[in-house]
């Protein structure tokens, strides 16, 4: 149901995640907000919890918009963390109660990334976040995903790097 939407956010991100930074926000919100209620709140109505993440992605945005800095950060918290559990997926390390740490402290790498560089880090947090949404909606497995997964970030840093080179005159 949600492969083309998950499939064009991620490669929204992986080429304009920096130029829409505003946009890859409240993906990532949206992506952020669908995670949890699906997880946290699985009795609640599909669309109740669509409604819901987007609801947390529209917000993502406008906090974006409004106070920068601060929605970025969260932004690169919560791009790391969605990194962080699809790494641990796809190297097939999903068990255990070290999960959750694993997941934050990636979550926590990506927001001060983001705070510290603020155009670089953002560029490769949008590069890599966008990457693994791609390729867990193509559900790709062992060699072929951790190899298309660095293809498409390798891509995305070139991409939005030759993006934000400011012009000649």
């Amino acid at each position: 149901m949600l492969t083309v939407p998950l499939l064009l956010t991620g490669s929204t991100l992986v080429i304009f995640g920096r130029k829409l930074y505003w946009f890859a926000v409240g993906l990532l919100g949206f992506l952020g907000g669908l995670f949890l209620t699906t997880r946290f709140f699985s009795d609640m109505p599909g669309t109740t919890r669509l409604l819901i993440a987007l609801g947390l992605g529209v917000l993502g945005a406008v906090l974006t918009v409004t106070i920068q800095r601060v929605s970025l950060t969260v932004a690169g918290f919560l791009g790391g963390a969605y990194l962080g559990m699809g790494l641990l997926r796809l190297l097939q390390l999903d068990q255990g109660a070290y999960r959750w740490a694993v997941i934050i402290i990636i979550g926590l790498l990506g927001a001060l990334l983001i705070f510290r560089v603020f155009n670089w880090g953002l560029i490769l947090v949008s590069s890599l976040a966008g990457s693994m949404i791609i390729v867990l909606t193509l559900n790709l497995q062992n060699m072929l995903a951790l190899v298309v997964f660095g293809g498409l970030c390798l891509a995305g840093l070139v991409v939005q790097g030759l993006i934000q080179r400011p012009k000649k005159a």
